[in-house]
């Protein structure tokens, strides 16, 4: 069968014919020697294709654990922050609660909601405190 883009059986006849006019001997081991070649450099070439295919499997690997690794980081980091604030909240409700009990004892011990009356300290400077001794 013929494939797509190539001469009939008939045109090698031709060649030859043409080849023993012209006197051409041993074409059969030249063109065999080139054969050879090509075949050396198909294999070379698929090599290489073999090569990059194997880079680019590589390099996606790379990327894929790398998106991962991000991946995860990130999801620690929510993982973080979430836990702080957590954290702040109780923090914040204890320190109310403590507030709210505290605010309660005062009441309880004045009877009811009166001011306390605070009392003013008089302030002295550390410069005063040096002289004074």
């Amino acid at each position: 069968m013929r494939r797509k883009g190539r001469p009939t059986k008939r045109w090698k006849e031709e060649a030859e014919r043409d080849l023993q006019v012209l006197g051409v001997r041993r074409w059969r081991e030249l063109v065999a020697g080139r054969e050879k070649r090509r075949r050396r450099w198909r294999n070379r070439n698929r090599n290489r294709k073999r090569k990059k295919r194997r880079r680019r499997r590589r390099r996606r690997r790379k990327r894929k654990r790398k998106r991962k690794k991000r991946r995860r980081k990130r999801k620690r980091k929510k993982r973080r922050r979430r836990k702080r604030k957590r954290r702040r909240r109780r923090r914040r409700r204890r320190r109310r609660r403590r507030r709210r009990r505290r605010r309660r004892r005062r009441r309880g011990r004045r009877g009811g909601r009166r001011r306390r009356k605070r009392r003013r300290i008089e302030h002295t400077h550390s410069h005063q405190v040096v002289s004074a001794l």
